[in-house]
């Protein structure tokens, strides 16, 4: 049986993401299995369409380094 992540918890991976976090980062953080943080932004990628995702991201790391 697998434990629901809450909506909370989801956007806290997505976030970290963009952030410029690595999947070993979140996991660590978030106190969830790299796994499941894997699959959480394969899923989010999934629905926005993974055109320029990663451009995003490289730009919210920019960003945030600023």
């Amino acid at each position: 049986m697998t434990a629901r992540i809450s909506s909370f918890t989801n956007d806290i991976v997505i976030q970290s993401y963009l952030n410029g976090k690595t999947l070993d980062q979140i996991a660590k953080e978030t106190g969830i299995s790299k796994g499941t943080v894997y699959n959480l932004v394969k899923l989010w990628k999934d629905k926005l369409g993974s055109i320029g995702i990663e451009e995003i991201r490289e730009f919210a790391i920019i960003v945030s380094k600023s």
